[in-house]
């Protein structure tokens, strides 16, 4: 990810605003999100004050469209007042997500340099 230029609708964490006005709304690059997300100015003025646990189900929202193909998922207001309406996830539910995105992200360091796992060995 580049630099942060900003800082997440969401989370309020350093992320990198690709786009942004103040009438439409933004595209960001977030790391706490787990990736590119774009939000309409609606839904930034609609629920400014989440709690963690709205921001975590948003969150969970966007990740889980991002797994389903969509490259920068949109949040408008109708959108999120039905992701609201979801439940938590239950523990062992995160604990399988965690691990299928440590599982994703050792697959993507492998790729990058597949020597990773030779830790000790001799070349």
């Amino acid at each position: 990810m580049p630099a942060p230029t900003g800082h997440c609708a969401i989370w309020g964490t350093p992320a990198e605003i690709v786009t942004h006005d103040r009438s439409v709304g933004a595209k960001i690059v977030s790391l706490r999100t787990g990736g590119e997300y774009r939000i309409t100015a609606e839904a930034m003025k609609d629920y400014p004050n989440l709690t963690s646990t709205q921001k975590a189900l948003i969150t969970t929202w966007l990740v889980e469209q991002r797994r389903f193909g969509q490259k920068s998922p949109l949040l408008d207001s109708d959108s999120v007042e039905e992701i609201l309406k979801r439940r938590p996830l239950k523990f062992s539910e995160q604990r399988e997500r965690f691990f299928l995105a440590l599982s994703a992200a050792c697959e993507s360091a492998w790729k990058i340099d597949p020597h990773l796992g030779d830790i000790g060995v001799e070349k």
